[in-house]
């Protein structure tokens, strides 16, 4: 999985009745059992080749990475937001079905401010789905940028979750600006403040091209076109400084 390094590959089947939520509705809890087939540890960054960072925001002293099977992968979303709340280490989930579809969900989060012990869950996502078969674009991609081997910031844990991350992002929203490899191939990912300033960025893209598909009003689309612009520029300019 995303070219894992031995040293720290696992192999751990866990009992699904673990990753259904005490407190949920009964709606909620039918719908998780019904679209969780399996799910398995499959590997866990920890020791010190790649130090962990913990302070009073965040506990980055462990990496899983997780295998899922659902029934189906439009349920993925869904899972994953439940699975990367009750998970309090940051986790990569790669989820699977059946038919050959798979994508990698992601969270990222922080220590409560009021307890410590407790995890905040500030956003969460799904990657394009790819298969695995000769030609996939986005598999291709995900070999290329995000494989554990050509991650490059390893000054931290957190650090080198926020890279995968935010590279998943880049690479399945694409549509978001048309110098996306641009990002990929650029050397912000050696500084944390400008990979989570091109994440915040893209995600405010996203807002805006999600209103501009509800827009019908001439002056408002012109105004969030404006606003686009701007963003763009921005990232020119954490690019290019």
């Amino acid at each position: 999985m995303l070219g894992l390094s031995k040293n720290y590959e696992q192999s751990k089947r866990f009992n699904k009745k673990l990753f259904v939520p005490k407190d949920e509705s009964f709606n909620i809890k039918k719908k998780i059992k019904d679209s969780l087939l399996k799910i398995s540890l499959v590997g866990q960054v920890q020791g010190n080749e790649i130090p962990s960072l913990v302070n009073e925001n965040f506990n980055a002293s462990v990496i899983m990475f997780l295998e899922v099977e659902v029934d189906n992968i439009k349920n993925a979303k869904f899972l994953n937001e439940i699975f990367q709340e009750l998970l309090k280490a940051f986790a990569i989930i790669k989820f699977y079905d059946y038919r050959g579809n798979n994508v990698y969900g992601f969270g990222y989060k922080r220590l409560s401010k009021n307890d410590k012990s407790e995890i905040v869950l500030e956003s969460s996502f799904v990657s394009d789905v790819f298969t695995e078969e000769l030609f996939d674009e986005n598999l291709e991609l995900f070999e290329r940028y995000v494989d554990f081997s050509n991650i490059k910031n390893t000054n931290n844990k957190l650090y080198f979750y926020e890279e995968m991350m935010v590279k998943a992002y880049v690479i399945s929203n694409k549509e978001l600006w048309s110098k996306w490899e641009k990002i990929l191939n650029s050397n912000i990912w050696y500084n944390h403040s400008k990979i989570n300033k091109i994440f915040k960025l893209l995600t405010e893209a996203k807002e805006i091209k999600n209103k501009q598909k509800k827009t019908t009003n001439l002056k408002e689309n012109i105004g969030e076109n404006k606003e686009l612009m701007r963003i763009y520029d921005e990232m020119e300019r954490v690019i290019n400084e």
